[in-house]
C-alpha cells in the first residue's frame, strides 16, 4: 500500500508542476485565423481558458484523493500524529487555495497575481508532498523492524 501511495504522490506532484507550465502554452495559442458567424471564434477563444480551468480542479481533486488515502491509511495504522497532520493539511489545502484565489482580484500588482497563484499551487502540492513523506518514513520504519528481527 505505501508504494501505492508514493507512486500516486509522484503522480500528484509532478502534475501540479506540469500546471505552472501548461497555462503559458495553452494560452499562446492564436484562434484568430478562424472566423465562424455563430460564436464559434468566441468558444475557440476561451476554450484553452476552460481546459487549464478544468485540469486544474482535476488535478486538486487528484492531490485531495491522494491525501484521504493516506489518511485512511494512518487512521487503520493508529498512526495519531499522521491522523492529525494529514487531517490539517488536507483542511489548510482546500479552504487556503480558496481562500488565495478569492483575495486575487484584491491584489493589483502582477507579480503579488502571480505569487498568490504560486501559493495555492504550493498549497495543493502540500498533501501530495507529506503522503510521499508518510509512505518512506514508513518504508524505513518497517526495514528497520525487519532487520532487528533478522538480528
Amino acid at each position: 500500500m505505501d508504494r501505492t501511495l508514493r507512486t500516486f504522490a509522484i503522480i500528484a506532484i509532478v502534475c501540479v508542476g506540469g500546471l505552472i507550465f501548461l497555462p503559458q502554452l495553452l494560452l499562446r495559442t492564436d484562434s484568430a485565423g478562424i472566423n465562424s458567424p455563430d460564436g464559434a471564434n468566441q468558444f475557440l477563444s476561451e476554450l484553452p481558458a476552460l481546459l487549464v480551468n478544468l485540469l486544474g480542479q482535476t488535478i486538486f481533486a487528484f492531490c485531495l484523493g491522494v491525501g484521504v488515502a493516506a489518511l485512511v491509511l494512518a487512521f487503520q495504522r493508529r498512526q495519531r500524529w499522521w491522523v492529525f497532520g494529514l487531517l490539517t493539511l488536507l483542511l489548510v489545502a482546500t479552504n487556503g487555495s480558496y481562500v488565495i484565489l478569492e483575495l486575487e482580484p484584491l491584489l493589483e500588482n502582477m507579480q503579488l497575481t502571480l505569487i498568490a497563484l504560486l501559493g495555492s499551487l504550493f498549497l495543493e502540492a502540500l498533501v501530495p508532498l507529506a503522503v510521499f513523506i508518510y509512505s518512506v518514513s514508513s518504508l524505513t520504519r518497517t526495514t528497520s523492524a525487519t532487520r532487528s528481527r533478522l538480528e
